[in-house]
């Protein structure tokens, strides 16, 4: 995919206050405590492809490649053509900066001096997109190992992003995950490039710590950001930074559905299932839940509440207005409802109204349930039965538990004890299996 990026290419700034420089009696020029190579910048739009965030987002971030500094000495007539050259970039004459500094590199020069030199050189390719020679000149000033550390870091920074322009992102994570460890507390928008690469990679845990710290210090970050810090806590189940950030998010635009659903999930997923229904249903009342799959999802959301009446109360509502309609699925969840409140007798009623329209075997599981509870055994045996000849069904360990029952009720013991011993099966019907079993074998005593 394409994600376009904003890279600010350096150009080479050699300019200083003449009060800082000595002239040596071997003719070089001290440059320390001043910085005459600061990067004012072109800015180029660069095409890089394949950098998206988990959640399908393009994150548009802006590449800074880094400012070269001194912190050494150089000649004058090293110091002469490096601010030549800066002044050929300046003006996008890229080839004769290339020619200024290949000249000066043919000459003899100290090994801070290459460094710096080629260093340059890298800004002359990186601002015409010439990656592989850019990251050929960088790394041969790196190898020279004469650039102080902070102005090595720099570097070792822009190489990493020498690569992502590249489309070597393998490359680039060799090189920026040690220079992380290094440099822990990158800038925002350097914090957010480096997490792109590392969850490009799955380093997810990694990558979060990154955009936290990057929304966290930046006044109104974009929402490309915020956007990246929730796909991200959500691949490793960081829910409570997914709420936070939908919190946020919701505060700034209200009327974002798409933002409402997410919150509610995540509560959903940190098994906060009140608050899940809550804010599902706080986007009911905006109007945002239109479809019945959507008013069915929040009526489900009661029932995971623990909330049986609201969603037996809501489901009838729906059902009034016609914005829900009464078929076998939607009758069976309010008669799932009126069950899960204790109340039998509607929750009968939405049953056998749904059975009319579908017959379903966990239909008839619950109407035998009912009826169980009502005592009304032979009719309770005979839904069992019609639940168990509706092709590969397979009761519920209460449900075994109540066919016993109702066997032992209706005096058939050699079939009540069958039941029971299916139902010592399972591990949460056991104990009261076994009991009726031996309360059956005292009775044949």
């Amino acid at each position: 995919m394409k994600n376009l990026l904003s890279l600010i290419v350096p150009t080479l700034c050699v300019g200083m206050p003449t009060r800082t420089l000595q002239r040596s009696a071997t003719q070089r020029r001290s440059v320390v405590n001043c910085i005459p190579t600061q990067s004012v910048g072109t800015r180029k739009n660069l095409d890089l492809r394949g950098f998206k965030n988990l959640g399908g987002l393009l994150i548009a971030v802006s590449l800074c490649i880094a400012s070269p500094s001194f912190a050494g000495t150089v000649s004058a007539p090293v110091y002469s053509q490096l601010k030549r050259a800066d002044r050929l970039i300046a003006q996008k004459s890229y080839a004769q900066a290339e020619k200024t500094l290949q000249q000066r590199l043919k000459h003899r020069n100290s090994r801070y001096e290459k460094a710096v030199l080629l260093r340059s050189l890298s800004s002359v390719y990186g601002a015409q997109k010439l990656y592989e020679q850019a990251i050929k000149q960088l790394s041969n000033a790196l190898a020279i190992k004469s650039l102080p550390y902070g102005a090595t870091q720099k570097a070792q920074l822009t190489l990493g992003q020498f690569y992502l322009a590249n489309k070597q992102q393998d490359k680039a994570l060799t090189i920026l995950e040690p220079w992380l460890k290094r440099n822990p507390n990158p800038k925002p928008k350097t914090a957010i490039l480096l997490a792109n690469l590392l969850s490009q990679h799955k380093k997810y845990d990694q990558a979060l710590p990154l955009v936290k710290k990057a929304v966290a210090s930046t006044t109104n970050p974009p929402k490309a950001w915020t956007e990246l810090q929730l796909a991200l806590g959500y691949k490793v189940k960081d829910y409570a930074a997914a709420i936070t950030v939908l919190k946020e998010s919701l505060k700034k635009e209200p009327d974002n559905k798409a933002y409402w659903q997410q919150l509610s999930t995540a509560y959903h997923n940190a098994e906060n299932y009140g608050k899940a229904a809550s804010i599902t249903h706080l986007a009911f009342q905006r109007g945002f839940l239109k479809t019945e799959s959507e008013l069915i999802e929040l009526a489900e959301l009661f029932l995971y509440a623990k909330t049986p009446h609201k969603a037996a109360q809501f489901l009838q509502q729906q059902f009034a207005k016609k914005s829900l309609k009464e078929n076998a699925e939607t009758l069976e969840l309010l008669g799932d409802a009126w069950l899960q409140a204790k109340e039998q007798a509607p929750a009968q009623k939405a049953l056998e109204a749904a059975l009319k329209l579908k017959e379903k075997a966990s239909l008839y599981e619950k109407l035998a349930k009912i009826y169980s509870h009502q005592k009304n055994w032979q009719q309770a045996l005979d839904a069992f039965h019609k639940a168990l000849e509706l092709g590969n069904f397979k009761l519920q360990s209460d449900s075994q538990l109540l066919l016993g029952i109702t066997y032992y009720h209706l005096k058939d013991q050699e079939q009540a004890e069958s039941a029971f011993e299916a139902a010592i099966l399972d591990k949460n019907s056991a104990q009261a299996a076994q009991q009726w079993l031996n309360h059956l074998k005292n009775t044949k005593e």
